[in-house]
């Protein structure tokens, strides 16, 4: 019986020594994983998913909220963006990345909304290269939508935003002129735009005794007011035309949008060069705020600034050709840049550019299209990869003029643009991070001698033996 006690005590010794260890293991392994998501920067990388789903959200806002708003949009996107690439790029041995096509693209863009949105001439032949060369590099070169890493976001809305643009400054826009758009913007928030009668005089602030309580209601009304003018001017508000008699009941708004006879009559806006928008149905909405008619309750605003404009003749020449001349240009720069005037500043100092980065990406895939162009010398490898790009840039530029012409077309392709870049971002997501992520606790895992690779097993199986 004192035997059997014994075994038993003994038991109970051993099984609580085996639940020790194991807790044991338990801690120092939550440690390990603890040290190595650190290591990993799995905090920022959740910071910068954050960032990634708002700017999406954002963008997507934008563009359903006031499409007008997207070239002006993209404007302040290059104006901080460009800059921070040019910095960052510097940093880390990248500058000569700032040579490829999609940079020039990109400041052709800006120079045309910027100087010229009107000329009609210069937003076909920037229209082909955005729409183009420049958006289709996002499928062409597997740009992933990663919401996690600023630079895969920004890389992503360097080709996806300026085609976008032009398509928003093409097809939807109740305004061509961004820079006016945001004049008419800052003077809504400066209280200077008197898009409708109301005004922060004639509004019925009641803050009681208290002279700072009636002052800070004041300042809330006031900027409310301010950013209604804001987001009217975002969706088209234009200040309402006078009308002989003034406007009175539902009965005369109708009349003074159709006219005594029942026709539209016409009125022209503000005299800041906008175009002159007819008072009709389709035109410019008369809004009644509930049950009242009076002047304060009306509200106008102005549909997109009619049809795209039509093709600039001769068609061939701004369709084609000069697009065809500017990526001429630019490859004939890149050349001289990359490959004479600093080939060896780029061989000794370990620079990359994008052929080094492209080549290496098609040697891992070896494919036949691989095996094609980078055989044979070194002169016989670049007029390849320069044939092959000029014949990227032929066909995409066919793709271009066709959503150049038709609206559905045209209205497809962003959607394209949009789900290839995040659908290559989510298969990173799902499958090559949490491989990348298995690997470092591994490797942290061996290191710390809780994981014995098979060549340490089989070393220390032979010794045993």
């Amino acid at each position: 019986m004192n035997r059997k006690t014994v075994k038993i005590c003994a038991n109970s010794n051993t099984n609580e020594d085996k639940n020790f260890n194991e807790n044991f293991n338990g801690l120092q392994l939550e440690k390990i994983l603890a040290r190595t998501a650190t290591e990993t920067k799995t905090g920022r990388d959740a910071v910068g998913f954050t960032g990634g789903v708002i700017e999406l959200c954002f963008l997507v806002g934008i563009i359903s909220y006031s499409p007008t708003l997207c070239p002006l949009v993209y404007l302040g996107f290059a104006a901080v963006y460009l800059p921070y690439r040019i910095i960052s790029f510097s940093t880390r041995k990248w500058t000569f990345f700032l040579v490829d096509f999609c940079y020039f693209a990109n400041l052709a863009c800006c120079a045309f909304l910027l100087l010229r949105p009107e000329d009609r001439q210069l937003e076909a032949a920037v229209y082909v290269l955005c729409e183009g060369p420049l958006a289709a590099a996002l499928i062409a070169w597997q740009c992933a939508w990663l919401l996690g890493s600023p630079d895969h976001v920004i890389s992503v809305l360097i080709h996806l935003m300026p085609g976008l643009a032009m398509y928003c400054h093409r097809f939807l826009a109740f305004s061509r002129q961004p820079l006016l758009l945001a004049s008419r913007i800052g003077l809504a928030l400066l209280g200077k735009a008197d898009l409708w009668a109301t005004t922060s005089s004639g509004m019925n602030v009641n803050g009681g005794s208290n002279s700072f309580h009636m002052a800070s209601r004041r300042a809330t009304a006031i900027w409310s007011q301010r950013l209604q003018a804001a987001a009217a001017v975002f969706r088209g508000g234009i200040p309402c035309p006078a009308f002989p008699g003034g406007i009175g009941p539902a009965a005369t708004v109708h009349e003074a949008a159709y006219g005594p006879s029942g026709l539209p009559a016409v009125a022209s806006c503000d005299a800041q060069g906008s175009p002159s928008a007819q008072m009709s149905a389709n035109t410019i909405h008369m809004l009644l705020d509930g049950a009242s008619s009076s002047a304060s309750s009306v509200r106008c605003y102005t549909t997109p600034a009619g049809p795209p404009p039509p093709c600039p003749t001769p068609a061939w020449l701004w369709l084609g050709v000069a697009p065809l001349v500017f990526y001429l240009a630019w490859q004939i720069l890149y050349f001289l840049i990359v490959q004479v005037a600093f080939r060896r500043m780029i061989l000794s100092g370990g620079y990359e550019t994008s052929y080094r980065a492209l080549a290496r990406r098609a040697q891992r895939a070896n494919s036949p299209l691989n095996r094609l162009v980078r055989s044979g010398g070194v002169g016989r490898r670049l007029f390849m990869y320069g044939l092959l790009q000029l014949a990227f840039t032929l066909v995409t530029q066919a793709l271009a003029v066709v959503t150049y012409h038709s609206f559905a077309a045209a209205t497809l392709w962003q959607v394209v643009k949009f789900l290839v870049p995040l659908y290559l971002g989510a298969c990173h997501q799902c499958q090559r991070l949490p491989a990348q992520q298995l690997r470092a606790v591994m490797a942290s895992l061996a290191a710390a001698g809780v994981l014995v690779s098979d060549g340490q097993a089989s070393s220390k199986a032979s010794a045993v033996s």
